[in-house]
């Protein structure tokens, strides 16, 4: 058996001996983590080279993809031009997450390569984090537990903690897991209000669901803001200096979308005012450490517990392997597991819900806090 991490015959002729059986062809790179035992059910069909740590090698990733017909990444892959050039077999993306912020799109469409995110595959472990950030933040315990370890009882303090019961949730996005996160919060009894601009007024969708046609608005009724929106030219800093001046005194935001979207200095600035009463980031700018102090400072924790663990080799993660079963020239999409896909023009699927698939489509731009684009973290 070949070691851990690669498939052997992946690009040339070793792995096609016959026993009597119709040769494969070598099919799929995997550059990021991905759980063994999801790529193991691959095998099953395809030849496959996986390597977690070829995303830091981008001229061995281009070497690897000479023979490949579909290449399946995470958010540090930069799946570029130049990339996809080095694979002219290529005919499929499999990104696991839903953010596209690091494959180009119009590159993609150019060489007639169908990008397929994971839709849905993490929703409800998003949904899940938002909830328990909203009820850490407005309690105010978390940061409490290094005092108790240094022997004291900070209760007076902390009586100060909020209930979320009789508080507003702001959404801003209102794609598939921004509607988790509303269902979720109103049996908290919770009011929920969101702004999206991209799911019409009339969407049964708004039915329980207090609709803000602005971003200003939304800001000054919430208590809490919880951010559900792709990365966009339309919506990096989309949360900058003026709108956290819109938010109420002692408001909390959480960010499970993109680390862009929210400034972070900005963010810093308004913590260490007093003007917020906290934040937790389960995205960050790709590379970037937090330079703005440590005190106050944000709850950073990752959002996406076990989606591969279960996702990939159950239901969630149909849809990744339908993205991978390409054989010669032809292509099946086979979402037989479970999870459907939002298509363009070009057959590339997106993340579901209005808000999704226009804000990716169009990016169109804010203007101040006007509206939000909607769409899956």
């Amino acid at each position: 058996m070949p070691p851990s991490g690669q498939t052997r015959g992946w690009l040339g002729e070793a792995g096609r001996e016959g026993r009597g059986r119709k040769a494969r062809l070598s099919d799929i790179v995997i550059s990021e983590f991905m759980d063994e035992a999801a790529v193991d059910d691959l095998r099953g069909d395809f030849e496959v080279l996986y390597d977690a740590a070829l995303v830091d090698r981008p001229e061995d990733l281009k070497a690897a993809l000479a023979g490949a017909r579909a290449i399946i990444v995470r958010n540090r892959t930069q799946v570029t031009a130049e990339v996809l050039a080095a694979g002219p077999r290529l005919v499929a993306v499999g990104r696991l997450g839903v953010g596209l912020d690091n494959i180009e799109l119009a590159a993609c469409e150019a060489r007639g390569v169908k990008v397929f995110p994971a839709t849905g595959a993490n929703d409800q472990a998003v949904a899940e984090y938002v909830i328990a950030a909203t009820l850490m933040l407005l309690r105010g315990a978390y940061h409490a537990g290094e005092a108790m370890l240094a022997g004291t009882w900070p209760r007076q303090t902390l009586m100060a903690g909020r209930e979320a019961a009789g508080k507003t949730l702001g959404l801003v996005g209102f794609g598939a897991i921004s509607r988790q996160v509303a269902q979720r919060a109103r049996a908290l009894g919770m009011t929920v209000a969101a702004c999206d601009p991209f799911v019409a007024a009339d969407d049964p969708a708004w039915r329980e669901v207090s609709r803000h046609a602005t971003l200003e608005s939304l800001l000054a009724a919430a208590d809490v803001v919880s951010l559900h929106v792709p990365l966009t030219e339309g919506t990096r800093n989309l949360l900058d200096a003026q709108a956290l001046a819109a938010l109420k005194p002692g408001a909390v935001v959480i960010n499970t979308a993109r680390g862009g979207v929210v400034d972070e200095a900005a963010l810093a600035e308004s913590l260490k005012a007093g003007q917020l009463g906290g934040a937790a980031l389960g995205a960050r700018p790709r590379g970037q450490p937090w330079r703005h102090g440590a005190d106050p400072r944000p709850v950073a924790r990752q959002h996406e517990p076990d989606r591969d663990r279960a996702g990939q080799r159950h239901g969630r993660h149909g849809h990744l392997r339908g993205a991978c079963h390409c054989r010669g020239r032809a292509f099946a999409g086979r979402a037989d597991r479970g999870g459907a896909f939002e298509r363009t023009g070009n057959g590339s699927a997106r993340p579901g819900g209005a808000g999704d698939r226009a804000s990716a489509r169009r990016g169109g731009r804010l203007s101040g806090v006007e509206a939000a684009a909607g769409g899956a973290a």
